[in-house]
C-alpha cells in the first residue's frame, strides 16, 4: 500500500484495486466464441406454426426442429399458445434472445466507455499535476526566457552576463536585452543601463 495514506484512503485504493481485479477476471470469462454464437443465432429468423391445436405449436429456426428448441424458443411457444392463435399459421415472431443480445452488447459498450472516462480523468489529473510541478520547479529565466532560472530570477549564463555588466538595474537590463517597447512602439530602454557596481568589487 502507498506510503503517506491514512486508513480511509488506503481502504478506497484497496476497493478500487479489487474492482479492477474483478473486471479482469470477468473479462476472462467473456468468450468471443459465445458472442459469435449469439450473433449467429440472431441472424436466423424464428417462425411460429400451428398444426391445428394449441398443443401443436412449434418454434423453429432455419434447419431446426421443434424437438431441438432452446429454452428461449420454448418460451415463445408458451407465449403464443396462451394467446390461442388460430390454426395453420406461420409467422415470424419476436425472439427474446435478440433482446438479451442487445442488452449484452450495450453493457459491454457501456463498460468500455466507463473505463475510458476513468482513464482519461486519471491522465488529465496526472498531467495537470506534473505541469504544475514543472512550473514551480523550473521558472524560466527573465532575461533569455528559455533556460530555467537558478539565481536572482536568471539562468547562470544570463546571471554571469549581468554580473559582468556591473549588475545594472535589473528591470532596465531586462527591458534592454528583450527590446521591450511601450504601447506606442517606442523602445523602453534604448541604451545599455549603467553599472551599479564595479565588476572588480562586485560580490552578489
Amino acid at each position: 500500500m502507498a506510503q503517506g495514506l491514512n486508513q480511509r484512503a488506503q481502504a478506497r485504493v484497496k476497493r478500487m484495486a479489487s474492482s479492477l481485479e474483478n473486471i479482469n477476471k470477468l473479462l476472462a470469462k467473456v468468450k468471443i466464441s459465445d458472442l459469435e454464437e449469439l450473433c449467429r443465432r440472431d441472424m436466423i429468423p424464428v417462425t411460429l406454426s400451428n398444426s391445428g391445436s394449441s398443443a401443436g405449436f412449434a418454434v423453429s429456426r432455419s434447419g431446426g426442429s421443434p424437438s431441438s428448441s432452446s429454452p428461449t424458443e420454448r418460451a415463445v411457444i408458451a407465449k403464443y399458445s396462451s394467446r390461442g392463435d388460430g390454426p395453420d399459421i406461420a409467422r415470424t415472431v419476436k425472439d427474446p434472445l435478440r433482446d438479451d443480445l442487445r442488452k449484452i452488447e450495450k453493457k459491454i459498450f457501456d463498460a468500455e466507455e466507463s473505463i475510458r472516462q476513468a482513464e482519461e480523468l486519471l491522465v488529465y489529473i496526472r498531467d495537470g499535476v506534473e505541469k504544475k510541478r514543472s512550473r514551480e520547479t523550473s521558472t524560466p529565466c527573465e532575461i533569455c526566457e528559455v533556460l530555467p532560472a537558478v539565481k536572482t530570477a536568471m539562468c547562470m549564463p544570463c546571471y554571469q552576463s549581468w554580473i559582468d555588466a556591473g549588475a545594472p538595474d535589473r528591470g532596465r537590463y531586462r527591458a534592454y536585452h528583450l527590446a521591450l517597447r511601450s504601447s506606442d512602439g517606442q523602445l523602453l530602454v534604448s541604451d545599455p543601463p549603467p553599472p551599479r557596481h564595479s565588476t572588480q568589487t562586485l560580490d552578489i
